[in-house]
């Protein structure tokens, strides 16, 4: 009987040396992604942040306008606390970049006619991180610009705060529409490279006086000024 849990214990010490072994691989991976990312943006742009002071605790909802298919990576490398991104399935389900999504925990997300069960559980791993004092960033437009301006802000918004009640803060992208990463009639633009990007911050709005109109407004007059 001793021997059966001795090599028992052996069995269990193993698996565990194995999964260090693994989780080690793993952050190595994920951190020279990391690297290699936060390189390519400060070689290829110039990132400035203005009033970006996101609080460092507490449950918070961010919200941005969709400039280009790099805002996701790019704000969480600049910004300090670790966020919940939201992101298009399809975008996260990228064998390039889904490591990296992983690593930051975020949220795949669908549309209702796309995939109704990524939809569903989207939203309730949004309500799970903030009922859990996690910070969460969505994009409310649901998709990229292709022309520049912003696009209205959908109703995902809306049914989020609802559910789970959450102070939010909104962020704007400047400079970064006219790069690779962004789109025009669906097509990459070959341009600004080396440009300056700017990622400005407001000021905290609370559940109760955000709605996808006022939410809009505020990331909107961020945008312009």
């Amino acid at each position: 009987m001793c021997f059966l849990w001795y090599y028992l214990l052996k069995i269990i010490l193993l698996g565990i040396f194995m999964s260090k072994i693994k989780n080690t691989v793993q952050n190595f991976f994920v951190n020279s992604i990391r690297v290699i990312l936060k390189g390519f943006i400060n070689v290829c742009y110039r990132v400035r942040k203005e009033n970006l002071d996101v609080p460092k605790t507490g449950r918070l909802l961010l919200v941005g306008n969709h400039v280009s298919y790099l805002d996701a990576v790019l704000l969480s490398l600049k910004i300090k606390r670790p966020i919940r991104f939201i992101v298009y399935y399809k975008i996260y389900n990228n064998f390039l970049l889904n490591r990296f999504f992983k690593a930051i925990k975020a949220i795949p997300i669908a549309g209702y006619k796309e995939d109704k069960q990524v939809f569903s559980k989207a939203f309730d791993l949004i309500a799970e991180a903030l009922e859990n004092e996690e910070a969460v960033f969505i994009f409310p437009e649901g998709m990229i610009t292709y022309n520049g301006e912003m696009n209205e802000f959908k109703s995902g918004i809306e049914h989020i705060l609802k559910r789970t009640p959450a102070p939010v803060y909104p962020i704007a992208i400047k400079g970064l529409w006219g790069s690779y990463f962004s789109r025009k009639k669906n097509k990459p633009l070959f341009g600004k490279l080396f440009s300056k990007i700017t990622l400005k911050g407001g000021k905290v709005i609370p559940a109760d006086k955000a709605d996808r109109k006022s939410l809009f407004n505020a990331v909107f007059q961020l945008a312009k000024n």
